[in-house]
């Protein structure tokens, strides 16, 4: 089984209740579900919050509205515990890892690095192992034999809280699959993480509408055609180099 996991909280420094927070009169956490909904290979979906009071409203939207989505609660520090709980509730094969302050997550892209999984070598695969795609729009998908491996070895609090990064800093014990873009849009930033971010979404989500892709991003970004040259979804696919 190949299950969504999406780590969620309202405690944002930055921009506090951010995945509640409206874009074209939705929550940006409804447009993250529905974009997760459109993959091939996801067979269930989890929101992994924290078992902290204030968070206590994720769990209640998604109830009255989204109620075929598994809650799963756990440490907000530990987020490598957190999915460890919710792979092991929902006996997941494969996991794989969204934020949800990415409203522009692409699921062609997840579904491309879960079937590298089970066909290939790779214990893990990214499109951030080389940065190429713009900044917000990251997946990553890996085995459940991987992440016992990590939640039973690492021990820093920077792995324990950024799930992933034993993966890559061990790229010795893990075999690290990738897809790129043909060209390097790492500098353009869709993410949300502050004021700004939330304008510039809604701004994004206003003009295209909610089927909003980053390559309507990226084509915005460049101004014209020519922008297609650098939004081509082909995948290259290879090791993380280990220097």
């Amino acid at each position: 089984m190949t299950v969504a996991i999406l780590q969620a909280r309202l405690g944002s420094t930055r921009l506090p209740g951010k995945v509640l927070m409206p874009i074209l009169g939705r929550p940006m956490l409804a447009h993250l579900l529905h974009r997760v909904r459109q993959m091939e290979t996801a067979d269930a979906i989890v929101v992994a919050t924290s078992e902290k009071p204030q968070d206590d409203p994720i769990p209640t939207y998604l109830g009255e509205h989204h109620p075929d989505v598994v809650v799963f609660r756990g440490s907000e520090t530990d987020v490598l515990s957190r999915f460890h709980g919710a792979a092991s509730a929902t006996d997941a094969r494969v996991v794989v890892r969204i934020t949800a302050d990415n409203p522009l997550f692409d699921p062609v892209t997840a579904d491309r690095l879960v079937r590298l999984l089970p066909d290939g070598p790779f214990d893990y695969a990214s499109n951030a192992v080389r940065p190429s795609f713009p900044r917000g729009v990251v997946a990553e998908a890996f085995t459940r034999e991987a992440l016992e491996t990590a939640h039973a070895e690492a021990t820093s609090a920077y792995d324990r809280e950024h799930v992933t990064a034993f993966f890559y800093t061990h790229p010795q014990r893990f075999a690290l699959g990738r897809v790129d873009l043909p060209r390097d849009w790492s500098h353009l930033r869709l993410t949300v993480d502050t004021p700004e971010d939330l304008e510039r979404a809604r701004g994004l989500f206003g003009r295209h509408g909610p089927e909003v892709t980053y390559e309507d991003a990226i084509r915005e970004a460049e101004s014209g055609p020519a922008s297609r040259e650098g939004s081509g979804r082909k995948p290259v696919v290879g090791r993380r180099p280990t220097a």
